[in-house]
């Protein structure tokens, strides 16, 4: 009978084990900082890398919790030298041994909680001195032990002292109180309430969502998405105040009439480039960095355009920071495009060589506030460069074009790029290539944005894409995200039904 009675509970034991830590495609992620798990879970959680090599049933016999003699670290040597090297400080991948048809580890990092711990048997003896291994061998002999009372210790070499844990993330060491940034949100290496240390990070929605782009790539929408670095920083709602710009048109714009052609031309191409059409004479894409300013690069890009295509040459980059720090009350909180179009035609503006941009990658806040090319006190460049024109180059008043898709696209094919102002959706953030259309992929606008979420760009052509069944017509449009994004700075967006609003208000203008 008693035999029997031992048998059964070992098999429950195993049972609940096994339930408790079920093998799933999740492991083969390693997750090397949990956050927010409770003392009970961490007896679970303990192996982790041992899944990734083998995975094979849950047993803590296995695992060497049984007191097993063998010896692992303390014979460990250097297969280069023979030498006895013991463990290694850190995590090392490498400081490793053969253990029942895996690997067991001989490294600091496999003893942090975070790591889910996949020690060698005598990590505790050889590369702790023995610390902490009271009741480290699972035996729970003695009278009065823990397990007497029905519960199961940890295993000791996980209980880290308080001061001394410390935090792991991306193969470094953080100590108690140091604060980092993982995807958008700031994470604080602190003391748990079961008596270890992990990171605990804030949980705002950021605009670079891995769960996201693997949706939409794998949604047949017809284009791809990416993670982009330089905006992984940014949450939802950072993304929308410091990388649009443009404000929502006022009502005198938007009854603005629009030229009207008495002959339109029957020849329109089914594609066209102005890249193609004018080679070396349209701007190349900028970057606004983080400053809301698309409302001045988009009307300095158009306008530096149709310069240069009106004169034949490459004449000049009008700069958009002369624009938004002279012209402008809140240089990176957007403005309204009739402004950027007024100050063109009223005043002028100078080349960015004259007048550089640094105000998106700037904390300056004097250089926000400030003009340096006062108009019209000084015709000296704020710039170091020696012998730089600082002649401005005026247009003619801005003009509003049709929105049906032909007027827009005789404008371009004749006259070179236009101003688009569209309205921007999340996932339009992580567009990488092919023709955007928004999806339905967690695509809420945060609600401070809702009526302000207007971005504008320049429209340079337009073509199709088709297969045997379909026919897919874009525009082609430069955006002010640097040729990091999207395809080398440029999008494909649907052509013909007003996708994202990108064809009710287009504007141009002429130069002087």
């Amino acid at each position: 009978m008693l035999l029997m009675w031992i048998t059964l509970c070992c098999f429950l034991q195993i049972t609940k084990a096994q339930e408790t830590f079920p093998v799933t495609e999740n492991h083969i992620k390693r997750e090397r900082f949990p956050i927010n798990f409770d003392q009970e879970n961490v007896y679970h959680i303990r192996r982790h890398r041992r899944e990734v090599f083998n995975l094979a049933p849950f047993d803590d016999e296995d695992y060497g919790y049984s007191g097993s003699s063998e010896s692992y670290c303390a014979e460990r040597r250097d297969p280069t030298t023979s030498q006895k090297v013991l463990c290694c400080p850190g995590r090392n991948d490498t400081c490793s041994l053969p253990y029942y048809g895996t690997l067991c580890y001989c490294d600091e990092f496999c003893a942090i909680v975070d790591s889910g711990g996949d020690c060698c048997p005598d990590h505790v003896d050889a590369c702790r001195g023995g610390e902490g291994s009271g009741s480290g061998d699972g035996s729970g002999s003695g009278e009065g032990s823990e397990n007497d009372a029905g519960s199961t210790p940890l295993p000791s070499y996980i209980q880290i002292p308080p001061l001394e844990a410390p935090c792991f993330f991306d193969d470094l060491k953080f100590q108690a109180g140091q604060v980092i940034t993982i995807n958008c949100n700031r994470c604080v290496c602190e003391k748990m309430p079961a008596d270890y240390y992990a990171f605990n990070c804030s949980q705002l929605p950021c605009i670079m969502q891995p769960n996201v782009i693997e949706a939409i790539n794998e949604g047949g929408y017809g284009w791809q998405a990416a993670n982009y670095n330089f905006l992984s920083s940014l949450t939802l709602s950072d993304a929308y105040a410091k990388r649009l710009g443009t404000l929502k048109p006022s009502e005198v714009i938007r009854n603005m009439s629009a030229m009207s052609k008495l002959n339109r031309s029957p020849n329109i191409p089914e594609s066209f480039d102005a890249r193609h059409q004018w080679p070396s004479l349209i701007l190349q894409p900028r970057d606004q960095g983080n400053c809301a300013a698309s409302w001045a690069f988009s009307a300095t890009g158009v306008a530096s355009d149709r310069v240069a295509i009106q004169f034949g040459k490459n004449l000049v980059e009008l700069s958009p920071e002369h624009l938004m720090s002279c012209y402008s009350r809140t240089p990176c909180q957007g403005d309204h495009i009739d402004k950027a179009w007024w100050c063109l035609r009223k005043h002028g503006l100078v080349s960015s060589l004259c007048y550089p941009y640094a105000i998106g990658f700037t904390d300056d806040t004097q250089r926000l506030s400030s003009c340096r090319f006062p108009y019209p006190a000084s015709e000296k460049c704020p710039t170091t460069t020696e012998d730089v024109s600082s002649q401005r180059i005026k247009l003619s008043p801005a003009y509003r074009v049709n929105s049906d898709e032909s007027s827009i696209m005789e404008e371009i094919w004749h006259n070179g790029p236009v101003q688009a102002i569209m309205k921007v959706r999340p996932d339009f953030f992580v567009y990488k290539s092919g023709i955007y259309s928004s999806t339905p992929v967690e695509n809420e606008i945060p609600s401070e944005y809702e009526d302000n979420n207007y971005h504008s760009v320049k429209l340079v052509g337009w073509g199709s894409y088709r297969t045997p069944a379909t026919e897919t017509k874009y525009w082609i449009a430069q955006n002010s995200w640097g040729e990091e994004w999207g395809e080398k700075g440029y999008f494909r967006i649907k052509r013909g039904i007003k996708e994202s609003g990108i064809e009710d208000m287009i504007l141009a203008a002429w130069a002087h």
